[in-house]
């Protein structure tokens, strides 16, 4: 099946002939500037919002810049057609300030732990700290358990470990067919961690071709996604991450 191609920029200078960038809130916004210009076909010049969370305002939470990449997606998929708009939100870390798991396209940064057995101690201070409660520690027994649902990668254990025992293994995982509004559904994290610009961008280029391919003028990613089966989205993604 025929796919296009989009160009992944590695300038940090981005700031030239940029989409139109507009502040609502806490949060910030690239949209084109012919967001209202239809085809002849009917599908919009607007294609894709992308928002992210601003570090700027005092953030220590932040694993990577998230304006920097809002500006590059932006930049790559904003005049593009589809049949609706497709909103792309950003985070740069594990706390949703912003209404991000209900955009189409949900992208946030994470920091999984991963413990050096040889250096715990069993001390239990990474389970104190936990803000969601998903790690238990057994000190007599020397047991450690991990809710890896309940975890939000948020990284704080790895900083308050004492013995340096927790790694963190950065990343970005991304969310699909999330909607707010009426009728608000949060995004589903179906693909393991991305550690790469290049797949992140490849995965937004599929997901934007799949919504092209099948959707109706007028529907959301979501709908999309529920009426023809998330699976058609899933098998486009073989061979561009490996699952574990």
């Amino acid at each position: 099946m025929e796919q296009t191609e989009y160009r992944v920029l590695e300038k940090r200078n981005l700031l030239t002939a940029l989409p139109t960038q507009q502040k609502v809130g806490q949060k910030h916004q690239y949209f084109s500037e012919n967001a209202l210009l239809q085809s002849e076909n009917n599908y919009f010049k607007r294609t894709c919002i992308v928002n992210y969370c601003h570090e700027q305002l005092g953030c220590t939470h932040n694993l990577f810049d998230t304006a920097l990449l809002a500006q590059q997606i932006a930049r790559v998929f904003s005049n593009v057609y589809l049949p609706h708009k497709i909103r792309i939100s950003i985070i740069g870390c594990a706390y949703s300030c912003t209404d991000i798991k209900e955009s189409d396209l949900m992208i946030r940064g994470v920091n999984q732990p991963v413990w050096t057995e040889a250096r715990c101690t069993f001390c239990g201070r990474c389970a104190r700290n936990c803000p969601v409660k998903a790690i238990s520690v057994l000190k007599g027994k020397n047991m450690r358990i991990v809710n890896n649902m309940a975890c939000l990668s948020c990284g704080k254990c790895i900083n308050e470990c004492p013995h340096k025992a927790i790694c963190g293994k950065k990343g970005l995982l991304v969310a699909f067919g999330g909607r707010g509004a009426r009728h608000p559904i949060s995004g589903k994290e179906i693909l393991p961690l991305i550690s790469s610009k290049e797949v992140l961008f490849k995965i937004i280029g599929i997901t934007l071709d799949f919504f092209k391919r099948y959707a109706v003028h007028g529907e959301r990613l979501s709908s999309t996604l529920y009426r023809v089966g998330w699976l058609k989205l899933q098998q486009r993604f073989d061979g561009v991450i490996e699952k574990k």
